[in-house]
């Protein structure tokens, strides 16, 4: 949905890029996101201290670019 919403007003090809990122990700970061989500359904990650899944979100970003750099260098 924050994809989406991001996207109003965006060309049909940057959605559509930004479609198959998200979707080549989901399955690239799978690991990364997993651990991701459940930081943030702890108390502490959710109510607590967001910072708690600092590297958490940090590695799953870091996943996700690197994931797109490899996509356009093909």
């Amino acid at each position: 949905i924050y994809i989406i919403k991001n996207m109003q007003g965006a060309s049909t090809d940057k959605t559509f890029e930004a479609l198959i990122y998200s979707y080549s990700a989901m399955k690239a970061c799978k690991k990364e996101r997993a651990s991701f989500v459940l930081c943030r359904a702890t108390p502490n990650g959710k109510e607590g201290d967001p910072s708690v899944c600092e590297t958490h979100a940090n590695n799953l970003l870091t996943c996700y670019a690197g994931m797109v750099q490899s996509s356009k260098s093909k």
